[in-house]
């Protein structure tokens, strides 16, 4: 028997995963470039940084991605930061650069083991820095962890290029299995890039007199160089004009998915003070040096405006799509699976007025419109696995199914509660049962007092769930529910998305 794709014309569910990172390796195929991606793309190659603002799903990592994989082709190096497991919460920004340093030394070996044939472009003294560098800041890592990043450099297997210079560097026979535990540290990596065995003490004595480092462990390598930002900068930018030297038009640093740091609890206030340091200092961001380019939650821009944070200065990019745009992604992605070109998307449904309401749904969101197209495949899957469209009860069912189950704490950040907090507030507006509404409609449905009404109403238009009716000239105010999922649950008449114990 065949598969639900299968008979809805495709080789595979195309709906089956819906997040950048776990397309990856057919990105490339179904991602739209939005208006704005040739202009960003030559401002990074030319040195400028810039911040990305857009809501969860909007395809902030996927453009990245996207950026990453062209910038790469014009000889630019570019480098992905989307783990801060290690960085405190706040008065960070010597660890953030720490970080910057250690991603990009880290991306740059890789690439030198690639292509060696880069360090004969850089002098005695220069082979010398870039030995100093890797000894007190590239960071061991796995075999395993190594072998990742040189496919992602190189777009094809190494793992028998790995396991040559393992072995040569080892003295093992050329046939030995080479355990994924073994750890390829800063003398290994040099060993193999020919660089010397620099022990030269008055390297860092240019950036700060009688700076010492080379008789202290690793730690407290660590602790030393996190006494100086200034120091940590000017390393910063010596790494990268070595990295000019051997040929590279510019280093790229994308910071992203900080809005996903567990640590930071989805809190705007803690984003907030994750980002504020390293975000004010303009001669950092201005610098010609490299390019900064930092992924941030639209929520979070204001906050980081009213810190001092001079987004005006740094072309930030919006992420907006247009129902249009959804439409053309939906298209591409459809085309990619489907086993005959062009796939007719209006086949998909047995009403042919469905696609719009859905689009509508998505909130112009790619991911959810992906998400909400794979609760109603799973609907239909077990509904009528035969069927060759999506059935008219499946696509009612599933749409329910999603905008109850969505999780609208990702998208309404709470200032100060939880996750429950957001759905009671939501369960309310439910209850009420309009799309449009008055503080008296809360008073007659919860017999509360005008001023708990009012009180409740704050939090809704905090949360975003609700804006002001403008359109209301005089007399009682008058609030409308922005989401689109909460519109349509109140439309089918749902009066709570589950209860609160």
């Amino acid at each position: 028997m065949s598969e639900l794709y299968q008979n809805l014309g495709f080789r595979e569910n195309p709906f089956s995963r819906f997040s950048a990172e776990e397309e990856i390796e057919y990105l490339e195929k179904i991602y739209i470039q939005p208006r704005y991606f040739q202009t960003l793309m030559t401002d990074l190659i030319n040195g400028s940084s810039r911040f990305i603002f857009g809501e969860r799903g909007s395809g902030k990592s996927a453009l990245i991605l996207e950026l990453c994989r062209e910038l790469s082709k014009r000889n630019v190096l570019p480098v992905l930061i989307d783990k801060y497991d290690d960085i405190p919460l706040e008065n960070n920004d010597k660890h953030l650069l720490l970080l910057i340093i250690r991603s990009i030394l880290t991306n740059f070996v890789v690439l030198l083991t690639k292509n060696p044939v880069y360090l004969r472009k850089l002098n005695k003294y220069q082979k010398e820095k870039l030995s100093i560098f890797i000894r007190d800041f590239y960071r061991s890592i796995s075999k395993s962890e190594f072998e990742d990043a040189y496919n992602k450099v190189t777009r094809y297997k190494s793992k028998n290029f790995i396991k040559k210079i393992l072995n040569v560097f080892l003295n093992k026979p050329i046939n030995i299995t080479i355990s994924s535990g073994i750890e390829i540290g800063s003398d290994f990596i040099r060993k193999s890039l020919n660089l010397p065995k620099s022990d030269n003490v008055d390297f860092y004595k240019s950036y700060i007199p009688e700076f010492r480092i080379e008789v202290l462990s690793q730690e407290e390598k660590e602790e030393k160089f996190l006494q100086s930002y200034k120091l940590l900068k000017d390393i910063l930018f010596e790494l990268t004009q070595l990295i000019k030297s051997v040929g590279f038009k510019n280093t790229v640093v994308f910071l992203d998915r900080i809005d996903e740091f567990r640590a930071l609890d989805g809190k705007i206030n803690n984003m907030v003070q994750f980002t504020e340091q390293i975000l004010r200092d303009t001669d950092l961001l201005y610098s010609k040096h490299l390019s900064l380019v930092f992924s941030i939650w639209t929520e979070v821009k204001q906050r980081l405006n009213e810190k001092g944070v001079r987004f005006d200065k740094f072309k930030p990019i919006d992420i907006t799509w247009t129902n249009e745009d959804i439409l053309r992604v939906l298209n591409k992605r459809l085309n990619h699976f489907s086993i005959v070109e062009p796939y007719n998307v209006d086949n998909l449904f047995e009403r042919k007025d469905e696609l719009s309401s859905l689009i509508e749904l998505s909130n112009k969101s790619p991911r959810d419109l992906i998400r909400l197209f794979s609760t109603i495949y799973d609907e239909q899957s077990t509904t009528d696995s035969n069927s060759n469209y999506f059935q008219e009860i499946c696509v009612t069912q599933a749409k329910i199914k999603y905008c109850k189950d969505y999780d609208y704490y990702s998208i309404f950040p709470s200032k100060m509660g939880t996750r429950e907090d957001i759905i009671s507030i939501i369960n309310k507006i439910l209850r009420v049962g309009r799309t449009q509404f008055r503080s008296t409609d809360l008073v007659n449905e919860f017999k509360f007092s005008t001023q708990s009404a009012n009180n409740y109403i704050k939090i809704m238009k905090d949360y975003g769930l609700i804006i002001d009716n403008d359109q209301i000239a005089s007399g009682t105010k008058e609030y409308i529910v922005v989401d689109p999922k909460i519109k349509y649950l109140i439309n089918r008449r749902i009066k709570v998305l589950r209860e609160i114990s």
